[in-house]
């Protein structure tokens, strides 16, 4: 499990910091949807996905917008990594 998170993690930065490349290139926001496993009032798990839109936002300087939905919101909630990687949603926690 802690595989898990950590390729889920990993797999966040890198599209973090490919999709801040190509925003500073084209000069344009770049919008996310991030489909989430756990609710966002799930003590620890939950909590840091709802900040973590605002530290990419900080981070990137505005360029990036990544939207945490509920889970169900995007996609079923246990289906939310196998969606990310066939293109349906762009991030999963």
């Amino acid at each position: 499990m802690k595989q898990l998170w950590k390729a889920v993690f990993t797999a966040i930065v890198a599209l973090t910091f490919a999709s801040v490349a190509s925003a500073q290139q084209s000069a344009q926001k770049v919008r996310l949807n991030m489909a989430s496993a756990f609710p966002g009032s799930l003590t620890l798990l939950g909590t840091s996905a709802v900040n973590l839109p605002k530290k990419i936002a900080r981070a990137s300087g505005g360029t990036i917008e990544l939207k945490f939905h509920e889970p169900g919101a995007l996609v079923p909630a246990l289906q939310a990594i196998d969606a990310t990687s066939q293109g349906s949603v762009d991030a999963a926690w």
